[in-house]
């Protein structure tokens, strides 16, 4: 059955997966077996239709074995009952016509692997949703470059600081923390700033700053944190750090 209690599906009515290919068009067919995304076609109840090669290969799982049954209880997702729950409630949402997104632990040859997970619906003519994508993008390589990009920042001399658009600090390495002692003049100066003739830095003139509000790198900037002990001149660059679906960021 698709859920506890649906109505029950049996051979008779499970199309052939050439079928299925006829049905969906060889486009869709080409887009569907994506190099780079995990794809699943469930119906609106949460019922699996297909999957592309590279969710069966990297589940080492059999195409028979998982189609026309309900997504949640099969070899990626049924080994968490958080997951499972998860995806009925995304499925739900779905099947009303909204986009569902999130990240998860996926099952796979060799592991779990942590993936971004978006469940879209496929609407008809009328506007109803007649099928549901899913599709998980991994994001283990990401993670595993990220821990090396960390380990690589942390060894430098130069100081590192990451900060999100509201300004609060996202990553900073050891360096930074030496050189400013205070992380909070990245992007309120509050008279500890100067510039080359010593006069203080209003908040827009900071090098972050007008990275975030120009979108376009700042380089060689010369500031002055003004100290007991004098002030300490420092050269910086700030990158905003661009990501297609969230709010840019500085580096520094």
């Amino acid at each position: 059955t698709a859920r506890n209690g649906g109505p029950a599906i049996d051979d008779r009515t499970q199309p052939t997966r050439r079928t299925r290919s006829n049905a969906f068009g060889n486009h869709f067919q080409a887009v569907f077996q994506s190099r780079y995304l995990w794809l699943w076609l469930l119906t609106p109840d949460g019922t699996l239709v297909d999957a592309n090669d590279l969710a069966l290969g990297r589940a080492d799982v059999d195409r028979d074995a998982v189609v026309w049954r309900p997504i949640w209880e099969t070899a990626w997702f049924d080994r968490d009952a958080g997951l499972r729950e998860q995806l009925v409630q995304a499925v739900d949402l779905a099947a009303s016509g909204e986009e569902y997104r999130s990240e998860a632990d996926l099952y796979a040859r060799g592991g779990l692997r942590h993936v971004d997970l978006t469940l879209r619906p496929l609407v008809d003519a009328a506007g109803i949703p007649s099928l549901l994508i899913l599709e998980a993008n991994d994001l283990s390589p990401l993670q595993a470059l990220q821990r090396d990009r960390d380990v690589l920042v942390e060894a430098l001399d130069v100081g590192v600081v990451v900060h999100r658009v509201g300004g609060e600090v996202a990553y900073h390495n050891r360096a930074a923390e030496r050189l400013l002692d205070d992380l909070s003049v990245v992007l309120t100066p509050d008279g500890r700033v100067v510039d080359e003739d010593g006069r203080p830095m209003s908040t827009e003139e900071l090098p972050a700053v007008r990275a975030l509000s120009t979108s376009r790198p700042v380089l060689n900037a010369v500031i002055g944190l003004a100290r007991a002990d004098g002030v300490r001149w420092l050269r910086v660059d700030a990158h905003p750090l661009h990501h297609p679906e969230r709010p840019h960021r500085t580096a520094r």
